[in-house]
């Protein structure tokens, strides 16, 4: 997932003179070629977390699953790689490989951005992008929320939709492959 369905670094085009950070954690396994994908298109340096800041970790404000506490550590992480943005989505369900079933996630995964916004102060809402991720009853919702990414970072709705699109290929590409 991370070489075959990524997108090639040397074949990047940078459009956007700032970084969005993306944590490796929760539905970054399950999403990650749709999310490299689309701020790959859109010309926009990703960065990801280099290690889990136990410092982060520490900020959780509750007994949360293993997983939550990973996810403040990455978090952390990008906080101390001064991101310009960080991508956090609101992943609520993916359409299930099985014919009639519903696959949602976890109340954890679904509710992260706004328990991360409780504990990392310092991330402002102009820095969070926080979209919601629902592809259990098609990908209209999805790309709408996406577009309305890119207007935030100063991508114009052509190319945002492009992006999406491309983003939405590879990735089931990838589950194709899985």
């Amino acid at each position: 997932m991370f070489i075959e369905s990524a997108p090639d670094v040397h074949a990047f085009t940078p459009a956007k003179n700032f970084t969005v950070g993306i944590p490796k954690c929760l539905s970054y396994y399950s999403l990650r070629p749709f999310y490299a994908w689309f701020f790959h298109t859109l010309g926009i340096k990703v960065v990801l977390p280099r290690t889990i800041s136990d410092v982060g970790s520490a900020r959780v404000e509750s007994n949360y699953c293993y997983p939550a506490e990973i996810a403040h550590g990455t978090i952390q992480d990008l906080v101390d790689q001064k991101v310009d943005y960080i991508f956090i989505p609101h992943f609520k369900d993916i359409q299930s490989y099985e014919k009639n079933v519903q696959c949602n996630t976890c109340p954890v995964t679904q509710i992260l951005p706004y328990y991360i916004k409780k504990a990392f102060t310092e991330i402002t809402e102009e820095k969070l992008l926080a979209p919601i991720i629902n592809f259990m009853n098609g990908n209209t919702s999805t790309r709408k929320e996406m577009i309305q990414i890119g207007k935030k970072l100063g991508i114009k709705q052509k190319v945002s939709r492009h992006a999406f699109e491309i983003a939405l290929k590879k990735q089931k590409e990838y589950a194709a492959k899985a």
